[in-house]
């Protein structure tokens, strides 16, 4: 990830502050996000079931600099008995899987379009779920399962590129809450 902070340079703290402050309390209105899938493309950022990871992303326009990147949280599991007592064989639990992920996936709040906000609004917008149980920071196979969030977070950062992030003098925000929150704090680091 060292190599990817060359593409772009930081948010102005100001503006940073700016857009958090305009995503709580006004008028706005929810996105619909396609999904993208890892399948076939990276193979080891898989969820904990060992099923393709990926990420939901609605383009921003043309000319915007500003990309959104959030990571769901969801706690995560510790030991060999809290890992199968939450990601039990054959689950459906999005949280260790991806099985049931649908094709589209509404986000609001910070990710919504902002009524006379041009620059949240037109924003390149990235929601990554949580399904490897490891805070988005793993790089391991233990218990039988998968504990890849940090490929997760490789792949998006790789797709980000692909799709356009450093072409120009970009800007990132990047978060999440929970398990999101902290795997985001190990990545920038």
């Amino acid at each position: 990830l060292k190599d990817l902070a060359l593409f772009w340079t930081p948010l102005d703290p100001a503006d940073a502050m700016r857009a958090l402050s305009l995503s709580v309390g006004v008028s706005a209105l929810p996105i619909s996000m396609k999904l993208v899938s890892f399948k076939g493309a990276y193979d080891d950022a898989v969820c904990t079931d060992g099923t393709p990871s990926g990420y939901y992303y609605k383009e921003g326009s043309a000319d915007s600099t500003m990309w959104l990147v959030d990571l769901q949280g969801g706690g995560w599991c510790h030991d060999e008995y809290d890992c199968h007592k939450r990601c039990t064989k054959g689950t459906e639990s999005t949280m260790c899987t991806s099985k049931g992920w649908s094709k589209t996936h509404t986000e609001d709040g910070f990710y919504s379009t902002h009524l006379g906000d041009k620059v949240l609004s037109e924003a390149h917008k990235i929601w990554v779920p949580y399904c490897t149980s490891d805070a988005h920071m793993g790089d391991a196979a233990k218990f039988g399962m998968q504990f890849r969030g940090a490929k997760v977070i490789q792949a998006v950062m790789s797709e980000l590129v692909r799709l356009g992030i450093g072409k120009t003098n970009s800007s990132l925000i990047f978060g999440g809450q929970s398990a999101g929150g902290r795997g985001a704090m190990v990545h920038l680091d």
